[in-house]
């Protein structure tokens, strides 16, 4: 048997946690952290990330959005704002809020704040509540005999208008009743606002004996706040007649009601509405504003996404002409405006829901979402995007991730940019918030991972100018920016690891004698370890673990490694000695340098020389070894390897023409690879021969590499057992 070095290249792909038995893509890894993925040809160290707060907020940051470039954050029961701090520690511009993640939409220059504790706006300088308020009682009348006004009941209302013109519900109603002419004259002073900053302006509404409608009756005049009482004398002069009022058409309406406290918020205005979802009361109603007036929710603006209060709304995607409602245990679609003559509401896939608020995205393209055992993409169907991750999601036993923590499972998030799904889930068994993400190149369809030490993101935002995240320390950070991780006030290299699949070079019952590592690299100075891993499933201890070498360079450099065990190896036998093995991985891991990006180019080259495989049997067949004629056999010699007695059975077909067994031999075990010769107790003859190799003690058996015999070619053979004979040719005598 030839015995040559061989060449392996192993060609990162993409991150593959699967069992081996469902890897199909060549290069595929177990493990892919800190690289870029969009970088081709090598494994090049992916960008950093930069906070954009002024500090940590020292909890988690479970929610992120802008409204006119302000970013707003949530942590806890607290609500702040990038920029809007003081000096440089961050500054809670609203709290008391329930510490779930909030509900935020930046619209017609506000942020709008969803919570099942309060429903807030803010304008970058003020927080208010998000309806207005209605004044607590009606206002106080006066009356004189100077105007025009004619005998008979009158009803007078007053409203508020905020800082964002949003007019509220009306007090309750004064009556006035007028009589002894037509010069009556009535002075309506405004009740007070329970917050009088937030309060711009206010109206006065009159019902009178003359009109049907409760009418706006200073449509021509402004009342600042500051104004605390306006007159009504009816004239025409003033516009206050009935025919001026009822020609203006401005008709109070009483549905300016305060929204739900819920839980959602739409992702965007659909049609110039803003959707909330999930009450205490009614998880599985949706609520929508009127159309580009945002400030109030009519009370009867609702539907119900399904019949099953149990199946909470936990996110609302909105699309052009419809809108995702993501469930607990259902996703739905609403087709059309409220307003369209034929509106509908039906599931699009019904039994599958998203693990929690923050555990989908939204694009232009598609939906991504975590389900309870993989992560999807949903167009018109929900299609399984993560076999290669899911293991991460069952109890398996995964080399280098942890998985999903099944009690915390709705911290998973969500996020997508530049063509990648970034995934972050709770890991171990006590984490309360994301502390793995996982990362889909789109374009490639190759997973990568990245990590730090205090986890991954709660919530992922693509704003006007970077994409965030909020980390597990209370961090606001830009993804995919800078050389390096900040967070705790400095900078931190990025955490690397490449591990290869356990490569068996197609032939997994086949040891192999490994030669070299060819590694063509430029860390930039940073010191990266090559660790190298034998016989999968059989590490643990040290024993089939451990560092071979560290590479560290300024400029590309090519290396060889040599494949050694290495001197302080567990078994002192193989100290210093090639390493032997079945299948074997490479691991290359550190930090990142803080200047420069590292890389390593691919392919990596791996040379090997293959070994015989282990056997408990070796059969010749029938062979007539190079020859028809009869020939005697003596002697046998073995290329083998074995740590326990082999047994080689002999046969032959002389005498009697039948394949008969004749002896057998007894090869003791070696101290490795050894040329056996052993004789035979007689000559054994015939013309076809078969030889079996038998293991005589327990696993793994032997290993042969060859086998030969020593022949004796015999000229003519009579048997004698059986009826033979022989005629020559013809041939002439003599000269």
């Amino acid at each position: 048997m030839a015995y040559e070095l061989k060449e392996l290249k192993v060609i990162p792909g993409g991150l593959n946690l699967a069992a081996p038995g469902d890897q199909v893509a060549t290069g595929d890894c177990l493990d892919l952290t800190g690289f870029w993925p969009s970088a081709v040809g090598k494994l090049q160290q992916t960008k950093g990330w930069t906070p954009r707060n002024s500090g940590s907020i020292n909890m988690v940051v479970h929610s992120i959005s802008e409204a006119e470039q302000r970013i707003y954050y949530g942590g806890g029961e607290n609500l702040y704002q990038v920029g809007r701090d003081a000096g440089f520690v961050p500054a809670t511009i609203d709290d008391n809020y329930d510490s779930s993640p909030l509900g935020l939409l930046g619209f017609q220059g506000f942020m709008w704040i969803a919570n099942r504790a309060k429903m807030r706006k803010d304008d970058g300088t003020t927080t208010s509540d998000w309806g207005v308020e209605a004044p607590a009682s009606g206002p106080s009348l006066g009356t004189a005999t100077t105007g025009e006004l004619l005998d008979g009941d009158y009803e007078y209302y007053v409203t508020f208008i905020d800082l964002n013109l949003d007019e509220g519900n009306p007090s309750p109603v004064t009556n006035q009743t007028l009589s002894g002419g037509d010069n009556g004259e009535v002075t309506i002073t405004r009740p007070s606002a329970a917050d009088a900053s937030l309060i711009l302006r206010w109206n006065v509404y009159r019902k009178s004996p003359g009109t049907s409608e409760i009418l706006l009756l200073n449509f021509d005049t402004i009342l600042p706040y500051a104004t605390t009482t306006h007159v009504d004398a009816g004239t025409a002069a003033l516009q206050q007649t009935d025919d001026d009022l009822i020609g203006n058409g401005e008709i109070l309406e009483t549905d300016h009601d305060d929204p739900p406290l819920a839980r959602v918020l739409g992702n965007a205005p659909f049609n110039g509405r803003l959707l909330l979802a999930s009450s205490d009361e009614f998880p599985n109603r949706l609520w929508y504003t009127k159309s580009d007036q945002p400030g109030f929710v009519p009370a009867d603006n609702y539907i119900d996404i399904g019949a099953d209060r149990g199946d909470a709304i936990l996110g609302i995607s909105v699309k052009k002409g419809f809108f995702i409602v993501y469930r607990q245990r259902s996703i739905w679609v609403h087709f059309g405006d409220f307003d369209d003559d034929n509106p509908r509401v039906e599931p699009l896939v019904p039994e599958m829901g998203t693990l929690g608020i923050r555990s989908w995205c939204s694009t232009s393209q598609a939906d991504y979402f975590a389900w309870r055992n993989s992560v999807y993409k949903l167009t018109d169907w929900a299609t399984d995007i993560g076999q290669k991750i899911q293991p991460v999601f069952e109890e398996f036993v995964i080399e280098n991730f942890d998985l999903l923590y099944k009690l915390e499972q709705g911290q998973c998030a969500l996020g997508f940019n530049n063509g990648r799904l970034w995934f972050s889930y709770p890991a171990g068994d006590l984490s309360e918030f994301p502390t793995h993400t996982l990362i889909l190149d789109q374009a490639s369809d190759r997973w990568f991972a990245r990590t730090w030490t205090y986890g991954g993101f709660a919530c992922f935002y693509v704003s006007s100018e970077f994409f965030l995240a909020g980390d597990a320390i209370g961090n606001v950070q830009s993804l995919e920016d800078g050389l390096t991780d900040g967070y705790g006030g400095g900078v931190w290299p990025i955490p690397l690891a490449y591990q290869s699949a356990y490569e068996d070079c197609g032939l997994p019952d086949r040891e192999k004698t490994w030669a070299d590592l060819v590694i063509d690299h430029n860390t930039q100075g940073a010191e990266l370890d090559v660790i190298i891993k034998t016989n999968k499933l059989r590490t643990g201890g040290g024993v089939d673990e451990f560092t071979l070498a560290t590479l560290d360079s300024v400029t590309a450099t090519r290396e060889t490694i040599p494949l050694f065990y290495p001197a302080d190896y567990v078994t002192v036998a193989k100290r210093n000695t090639p390493i032997k093995a079945h299948n074997l991985s490479v691991r290359i891991a550190g930090d990142g340098p803080e200047a420069g990006f590292c890389s390593i180019d691919t392919p990596i080259l791996l040379h090997y020389y293959l070994e015989a495989r282990y056997a408990q049997t070796f059969d010749s067949g029938l062979t007539d070894l190079g020859t028809k004629d009869v020939k005697a056999v003596d002697q046998i010699e073995l290329d083998i390897d074995t740590a326990e007695l082999v047994l080689v059975q002999v046969y032959s077909d002389f005498p009697g023409g039948i394949m008969t067994y004749r002896e057998t031999l007894i090869i003791p075990a070696t101290s490795g690879r050894q040329v056996f010769p052993v004789l035979l107790a007689a000559e054994r003859e015939g013309r076809l021969f078969r030889f079996q190799v038998v293991a005589f003690g327990a696993q793994p058996g032997f290993q042969l590499y060859g086998m030969r015999v020593r022949v004796l070619p015999i000229g003519i053979y009579l048997d004698g057992t059986i009826a033979d004979a022989w005629d020559s040719e013809p041939m002439a005598s003599g000269a």
